[in-house]
């Protein structure tokens, strides 16, 4: 998922930086050299849970969006940590749904994306 997700934005002309490992994915994108302006991230990863990630990354990254993906029913957001009111990619989705949930995220913003 996270190879296909990638090579999409990539080729939507997004600079993706992107990391299997949430612990390392903050590292990996402090050596980017850019300022980020989206984590999109899936809300279970072993490890670490993506809103956690996402609290590290806006504090790393601030003002950036978050873009949350799950399989998990809405009912169960606050469950698994997402915040209300966050934008969230429900599972399964079309590659087009992923384009424009992300062009929506970061609309007004530069094309930098992480995921």
């Amino acid at each position: 998922m996270l190879s296909l997700v990638g090579t999409v934005l990539e080729r939507e002309g997004y600079r993706v930086v992107c990391s299997s490992d949430p612990s390392a994915a903050l590292k990996l994108a402090a050596r980017s050299g850019v300022t980020l302006d989206l984590l999109l991230t899936d809300v279970t990863m072993p490890g670490v849970c993506g809103p956690l990630l996402a609290q590290s990354f806006r504090e790393a990254f601030p003002g950036a969006r978050i873009l949350y993906m799950t399989a998990h029913s809405s009912g169960m957001d606050r469950d698994h940590g997402i915040p209300p009111g966050a934008d969230v990619l429900r599972k399964p989705f079309r590659i087009r749904e992923l384009v424009e949930r992300v062009r929506m995220a970061l609309e007004h913003r530069s094309a930098a994306a992480a995921c």
